[in-house]
């Protein structure tokens, strides 16, 4: 793809002020989505209480969504640096590589799905092994089962790092959610929209500079 190659030239992830226009118009969106995430959940869950463990993974994948769309999307923000046309850049990216992405992410949620089928364990593994490859349908030609594959054997090369990411952006979800859940006691799931919302950009800056890292080593 001409502007990442030409972007990657410059150097490692300059982001640019207007970047942050990007961020902040991205953040309430994701607070969108939770919100309606949320609620369907909660409407699931008055009507069938029994599928409670049905909905919470029904969530849970949901959820796994909405940060793979906020790092394809703010990963695309990362890696443009000339900070005079980000809104254009990001519709071109979603042009060019959105039905790959969507094809691939059908994909790995249908596995993280089949790996929790089997006691739980496998699907969170796929989920880690699989969260690099936002990043690898953005940047390149991989798409579905290769570009996944692809992810696999970069995060084997840093799975640990993956790992203590993946617990310090929970335990800053709790942080973030918790407070709002407080004083907003009786809205909860407010918190937690909140709090999901905020994480996911620090996620996808951090997320995409371990991938390019590890990519750039391998």
């Amino acid at each position: 793809m001409e502007l990442y190659e030409a972007n990657t030239n410059k150097g490692f992830i300059q982001t640019s002020k207007n970047s942050w226009k990007t961020i902040m118009l991205l953040v309430p969106v994701l607070f969108l989505m939770y919100i309606l995430l949320l609620i369907v959940q909660n409407a699931f869950l008055s009507q069938l209480p029994s599928w409670e463990m049905a909905g919470t993974v029904i969530f849970m994948l949901a959820s796994l969504v909405i940060s793979s769309v906020g790092y394809f999307i703010l990963a695309g923000c990362y890696l443009y640096s000339d900070g005079e046309h980000p809104f254009s850049y990001i519709s071109q990216v979603l042009k060019e590589k959105g039905g790959s992405f969507l094809f691939t992410t059908v994909l790995y949620i249908s596995l993280v799905l089949l790996g929790f089928l089997f006691f739980v364990l496998p699907g969170v593994l796929i989920g880690l092994f699989g969260i690099f490859y936002p990043f690898i349908v953005l940047e390149g030609e991989k798409k579905g089962l290769a570009a996944l594959k692809e992810s696999f054997h970069l995060v084997k090369k840093c799975f640990f790092k993956v790992l203590l990411y993946y617990i310090l952006f929970y335990l800053l979800y709790i942080a973030l959610g918790t407070p709002i859940a407080v004083v907003l006691w009786e809205n909860s799931w407010i918190g937690e929209a909140a709090a999901g919302a905020l994480v996911i950009p620090v996620e996808a800056f951090y997320y995409y500079k371990l991938y390019r890292k590890t990519a750039d080593h391998t």
